[in-house]
């Protein structure tokens, strides 16, 4: 399998490979998403093979390291929906703004996500009629509001064993 480009062709969206000749055309290149991160995919409870787009946020999870926000609503969204990010969204950049931004960040810019994640799921037809229906703003809000949780706890056992780690649920959204 080829990497696939994110939306400003510079890093492979599904293995993190970066393409340093910016802005040549994206060559061929071999994917090299990993079969040592199919543990802890489990663990999240991910299909075989893994998404575009989640091994890194895989890798992290393996090594140990705390999944930030954007991360866990990410995988939220792979849950729910089935889909990940793709080179025509900015998905993939938002997913890492929100990891920069924190947990406590993102709850005091928690309207503009839930305008993020509108928007998108408009564009691509998730959720087909909810998205309409009054209430839909409820829905993602929670979606949000639980991966902020998701992060919030992760940080706090960031020094125990991935295995010691949960898996995202749909328990509370």
């Amino acid at each position: 399998m080829d990497c696939i480009p994110n939306k400003s062709g510079t890093i492979c969206i599904n293995c993190g490979w970066q393409w340093k000749l910016y802005p040549d055309p994206w060559p061929h290149h071999n994917c090299t998403n990993s079969p040592k991160l199919r543990p802890a995919a489990d663990k999240l409870g991910l299909p075989d093979p893994l998404p575009p787009g989640l091994s890194q946020t895989v890798a992290r999870y393996a090594a140990g390291q705390p999944l930030g926000p954007g991360d866990w609503l990410h995988l939220a969204i792979l849950k729910w929906v089935g889909e990940s990010p793709t080179r025509k969204c900015a998905c993939q950049d938002r997913m890492i703004r929100m990891n920069k931004w924190g947990p406590a960040v993102c709850r005091e810019r928690l309207d503009k996500i839930v305008g993020w994640m509108e928007g998108e799921a408009k564009k691509r037809g998730w959720w087909k009629y909810a998205v309409a229906v009054p209430g839909s703003q409820y829905f993602i809000k929670r979606m949000i509001l639980k991966a902020i949780k998701n992060a919030e706890a992760n940080q706090k056992l960031s020094s125990n064993a991935p295995s010691q780690q949960f898996p995202i649920s749909s328990a509370g959204i």
